[in-house]
């Protein structure tokens, strides 16, 4: 199990399953946005991730030109990785969760990948889509 304890972001992989969970705390300032990205690669790219439970509750309140550009970097990362699945535990549907599933669907195109992403409200709705965890 490998961990990342912020006081804004949480994250967890557990090699066992492929399963990566990330949570944001609180609306992260840009910087701590930024550095919480980084961490999120790190931890995607030195594992073997196949699935990630993403709550990005907390950013739907964070402006969109300052995720734009992480966001669309990500994507990229995200679509080259070994990820299958991403559930994606949000509010309700924003401009912000909709450009990040535009971007992310490009990038899939572009990178010939087979990765699925959904939204929940819930955890338990995001780890049953997932089908790898007992709630």
């Amino acid at each position: 199990m490998f961990t990342y304890e912020s006081s804004y972001l949480d994250m967890w992989v557990d090699t066992d399953i492929n399963l990566m969970y990330s949570e944001w705390l609180r609306l992260p300032s840009k910087k701590e946005y930024e550095a919480g990205v980084r961490e999120s690669e790190e931890l995607l790219i030195s594992n073997p991730v196949h699935f990630w439970i993403m709550d990005s509750t907390k950013l739907a309140a964070m402006p969109l030109d300052d995720q734009k550009e992480k966001l669309r970097y990500m994507a990229h990362v995200m679509a080259k990785s070994e990820l299958r699945k991403i559930a994606r535990i949000v509010p309700k549907d924003n401009v912000i969760i909709s450009f990040f599933e535009e971007t992310l669907h490009e990038a899939i195109l572009i990178n010939n990948s087979r990765l699925e992403i959904d939204r929940f409200t819930t955890y338990k709705a995001a780890a049953d889509w997932i089908g790898k965890i007992s709630c």
